[in-house]
């Protein structure tokens, strides 16, 4: 698990001793922290107010860690590490996606139906399930969240591939 960095690499060792961060490293820090603000962007917007991962409990608790232990992996040159932690991310976020259009689904399954042969259609409730989709609808943090962990994802095998096994 201990993977050693290619310190004979141009783009990861300068003439003064210094170690500096490669491109792929860059792209996932920035990835990390965009997965760690889409905590707190929109994710549905109701009504009157947006819900975001950080009101949600676990999950925005279990991808902020992943997001910050992705950012630490990265600077320490841990490809399977990093790409472990945004597997975990993307795992949870996938999860938080499904379940909540399902559970929009079934609450649209609630409502009669427009059909004319369904003896509870009411003009009223033609509507409703139109409604529900246009009341409980996903927001731009769903772009920044993904997005965010596909460049940690990217990073991480970016890492893996940049790394020489070590010699023995």
């Amino acid at each position: 698990m201990n993977e050693p960095a290619d310190i004979e690499s141009p783009d990861v060792i300068e003439p003064d001793g210094k170690v500096r961060l490669s491109q792929i490293q860059w792209i996932g820090l920035g990835g990390a922290l965009a997965s760690f603000v889409g905590l707190f962007t929109p994710l549905y917007g109701m009504l009157t107010f947006r819900i975001t991962m950080a009101s949600l409990g676990w999950p925005a608790v279990v991808i902020g860690v992943a997001s910050a232990a992705a950012a630490w992996f990265i600077v320490r040159r841990r490809g399977l590490l990093t790409l472990a932690s945004g597997v975990v991310a993307l795992g949870v976020a996938l999860y938080l996606l499904i379940r909540t259009e399902l559970d929009k689904a079934s609450m649209t399954d609630q409502f009669p139906s427009t059909n004319t042969g369904n003896d509870w259609s009411t003009p009223l409730s033609n509507g409703m399930n139109d409604m529900v989709d246009a009341v409980i609808a996903p927001q731009w943090g769903w772009a920044v969240l993904l997005l965010g962990i596909g460049a940690v994802l990217v990073c991480g095998m970016g890492l893996m591939r940049s790394v020489r096994p070590s010699a023995r």
